[in-house]
Parts: structure tokens; C-alpha cells; sequence
């Protein structure tokens, strides 16, 4: 996944980059009632990305991060907690059930609430192994010179 925008701020080997995330009806060209809405407007978003070719600020760029990444990536984060809480649920209610402690859907309920914060502490020390890793995290890839960039839809 490819990227544009213009780097706002530059530390080391880091720079700022600030990027305009578009709506899917901002590439459309048919009229529709939902286009008028606020909902379609475009946001600005910042990044922390690599800066390996030596980019400054003011510059215009490209980033780029592998799809296949992004689409890892969202699986874990979207999945793995509610696998958990299935998981939890069932877990907790087989406890409930063996050690007649509980009634069998409240110790389901505190095994999903358990799992869930499992998987918080176990996405956090991903997150955490991931930042350290250089194939996951953007990275420019290009400098634009051309002055069309100058008249992006980004403000300053």
C-alpha cells in the first residue's frame, strides 16, 4: 500500500509524515445523497516512518507499507480478541461447572473478561516486538520534486 504526503518533521531517522486518509466516496464520481455528507470529508492523519532516503521537511513523498502486513495485522487485532472471548467464555463455564464454585454462565463471564484482557497484554507485547521490526514499519520510498504536489489537498 502506497501512500502521499508531505513530511512535517524530521528527528533522526524518523520522519513526520502527514498523510490525507480518503473516504471510498471521494474516488467516486456518481452523485449520490450521501455526498453532500460530513461523513465523507477528507482527515489528515501523522505517521512515524522510516526516513532512509533522506528526506526533509517540507518535502513531498511517498510511504509504503506491505499489504500483506496490513492485512496480518488486522486479523490479530480483530480476531484474536474475540477467538479469546469465545474461548474464555467456554473455559470459564467448564471451570464453573468441575469446581461448583460459580454458577457455570457467571465464571463464562469472568473466563471472557479474563481472556479479553489476555489478549490486550498479549497485543501490547506484540506491538511492542513489532516496532523493533523494520520490515513491518512504512518507510519513504520516494521524494516528489514535481510542483503539482505543492496543490495536494493537504494544508500545511
Amino acid at each position: 500500500m502506497r501512500e502521499k504526503g508531505k513530511v512535517v518533521a524530521c528527528k533522526n531517522n524518523i520522519a513526520k509524515v502527514k498523510v490525507i486518509k480518503h473516504s471510498a466516496c471521494s474516488k467516486c464520481d456518481r452523485d449520490c445523497p450521501l455526498s453532500n455528507s460530513e461523513s465523507h470529508e477528507q482527515e489528515e492523519m501523522i505517521f512515524d516512518v522510516k526516513n532512509n532516503i533522506g528526506a526533509n521537511q517540507g518535502d513531498w513523498v511517498s510511504i509504503e507499507l506491505k499489504s500483506r502486513n496490513l492485512v496480518l495485522s488486522s486479523l490479530i487485532i480483530y480476531l484474536m480478541p474475540i477467538l479469546n472471548m469465545i474461548i474464555g467464555y467456554f473455559f470459564g463455564q467448564w471451570l464453573g461447572i468441575k469446581y461448583n464454585l460459580l454458577p457455570s454462565e457467571i465464571s463464562g463471564i469472568f473466563g471472557t473478561l479474563l481472556f479479553l484482557f489476555l489478549s490486550y497484554l498479549f497485543l501490547k507485547y506484540i506491538n511492542f516486538k513489532l516496532e523493533k521490526n523494520n520490515r513491518i514499519n512504512p518507510k519513504i520510498v520516494k521524494i516528489h520534486n514535481d510542483s503539482r504536489y505543492n496543490n495536494y489537498l493537504l494544508k500545511n
